[in-house]
């Protein structure tokens, strides 16, 4: 069931990047575009996960629809930089509080570095898909008004900094949130 459900989530993201003309990396979607350019893509800078369907994070697969659902579930990208609920996520995919390697901005925090990742793949999509026709009309049943507000993504390296440390104790939302994934 959720490889059927992560089929069509990465066909649905892979097609809203396409006719956005800056496709996702096949190696990260799983679907080939024809206009694909690793040399002038923005996604260049993207480490695809060892399956299809996620990214890598602090050298951790990140797998992207439960990225995404995990963040709808709580209430999508602007309740999680609001209230700072990145740093949350670690757990759930094993992924340390400090980069192994800076990123080009100079930051360590694996929190910013995911947070960076969700704004700039998956916040766009997010924010198409809840304004698009309401709750349920997307991927995501968890409905929204526009997560992202008609704010452009944020390049790699750009500046968008959650403020950490959380204001959730750590590990509340881990608790909640099954090391499977959805199902």
């Amino acid at each position: 069931v959720y490889k059927q459900r992560q089929q069509n989530f990465l066909k649905t993201l892979a097609g809203f990047w396409h006719h956005r003309g800056t496709p996702l990396p096949t190696a990260v979607s799983g679907f080939p575009s024809p206009v694909y350019d690793h040399n002038t893509s923005p996604w260049k800078h993207l480490e695809p996960a060892s399956e299809v369907g996620g990214i890598k994070v602090a050298g951790q697969d990140v797998d992207l629809l439960r990225l995404y659902t995990m963040v709808a579930s709580y209430g999508g990208s602007v309740k999680f930089q609001q209230q700072n609920l990145w740093p949350n996520l670690l757990g759930a995919f094993n992924l340390p509080e400090t980069l192994p390697q800076p990123m080009p901005d100079g930051n360590t925090s694996t929190a910013v570095a995911l947070a960076t990742n969700f704004m700039t793949i998956l916040a766009p999509f997010e924010e198409a898909t809840n304004t698009k026709g309401g709750s349920g009309s997307g991927p995501s049943q968890a409905g929204g008004q526009g997560m992202n507000q008609g704010r452009p993504p944020v390049p790699f390296g750009g500046q968008m900094q959650p403020n950490v440390p959380s204001t959730v104790p750590q590990g509340a939302l881990q608790q909640q949130i099954p090391a499977s994934g959805p199902v």
